[in-house]
């Protein structure tokens, strides 16, 4: 019903006066954009005393858990606990972490059903950490890897600052092939506008148990918890500080299965923001960007070329290309052009396939 207000209102956002206003905002948003500063964590005079528990949902993860594990546990701090919670994997997911729990001392959870997405995986797993004296707790994909001491690090991090939330930076695995350069332009992309203007969670994050508690963990109704949990984060008037320290991540090796992941991520990004309140410009520009595509297409299909309309997706799409660049460590035109561009064609495909796939509800 919603995607049927917002065509029903494409004539109103294609007057004079609407095309004005939004160009303003999208020109602020760049100028405040491209003037922020990195807001860092408070250091503490004091260190305090941090005890971690990771939570690691699997699902099939055979191929690359026995170096998870390793690396995982590849620290010398005593002050974290990891919990892997097993989604029902039809490999032999299970029987790698069995192997080497006696070595590492870890946990193991085995959910008899699937429920919730992967919030419900994790809050299976928050659960589980309410038996034990930790304070602070972290999400890490099982299908990544890390640094070595990664986890010492960030422990060293949280004692000495002055924060409830901190995100880590995702990497490519590897760029081998062109969806790959492709996929790896938004991780890119996003460390950097995390780091320096406004961060949202992804692949590695450790929250406050406290804070945690008072959200009420993770949605269940939502596709990507992590927006949804960020999103209810910035409303709760907490700070989620990016961190340089990192982990990496595969990316889609085939065009087929990019647009397959860009689609769950798009469809999750739409549906998690329309439906939340905006606390600030950044997050009415954000909301902007992700519907104005459907207006664009709807031009474009109706032959109608509707030109306020153009005018300002031209706009974004300048606007978000200059912000690449402007935090580009690279300074590369040519990536700064393709991004967006590139964007813009994932959320053309999405609103495409969404209008005929019945099976979804917004």
């Amino acid at each position: 019903m919603k995607l049927i207000f917002y065509l029903m209102i494409i004539y109103l956002i294609n007057l004079q006066i609407p095309t004005i206003i939004l160009s303003c905002l999208i020109l602020m948003f760049l100028l405040k954009t491209i003037m922020s500063k990195p807001v860092l964590p408070k250091k503490l005079e004091n260190k305090r005393n941090i005890k971690i528990s990771i939570l690691v949902p699997v699902y099939n993860e055979d191929e690359n858990l026995d170096k998870f594990i390793q690396q995982i546990h590849n620290n010398h701090k005593n002050n974290y606990q990891v919990i892997f919670i097993n989604d029902i994997s039809t490999d032999s997911s299970l029987k790698i972490l069995e192997e080497y729990q006696n070595k590492y001392n870890y946990k193991i959870l085995n959910r008899d059903t699937k429920r919730g997405f992967v919030a419900g995986v994790l809050n299976d797993g928050f659960q589980e950490t309410l038996k034990d004296n930790s304070n602070f707790i972290g999400v890490i994909n099982s299908d990544c890897n890390l640094p070595s001491n990664l986890i010492d690090d960030i422990s060293d991090y949280i004692e000495d600052h002055d924060l409830n939330i901190i995100n880590l930076s995702n990497l490519p695995k590897e760029q081998i092939n062109i969806w790959q350069r492709i996929a790896s332009l938004e991780k890119s992309f996003q460390n950097s506008l995390f780091y320096n203007v406004d961060a949202c969670l992804n692949n590695g994050y450790f929250i406050s148990k406290d804070l945690l508690s008072s959200l009420n963990g993770w949605s269940e109704t939502e596709i990507t918890e992590d927006l949804d949990l960020a999103l209810r984060i910035k409303k709760s008037n907490n700070h989620i500080y990016q961190s340089k320290l990192c982990v990496y991540d595969d990316v889609p090796k085939t065009i087929f299965s990019l647009f397959k992941q860009k689609y769950r991520w798009i469809k999750g990004d739409v549906v998690n923001r329309t439906s939340k309140m905006p606390v600030d410009l950044f997050e009415v520009i954000v909301n902007i960007y992700y519907i104005f595509p459907l207006y664009t297409l709807f031009s474009i299909i109706s032959g109608l070329f509707l030109q306020n309309i153009m005018i300002n997706q031209i706009l974004i799409l300048f606007t978000e290309g200059y912000i690449y660049y402007t935090y580009d460590s690279e300074k590369n035109i040519w990536k700064a052009v393709v991004y967006p561009f590139v964007q813009f064609i994932f959320a053309i495909y999405f609103y495409i396939k969404f209008m005929f796939d019945f099976t979804n509800v917004w």
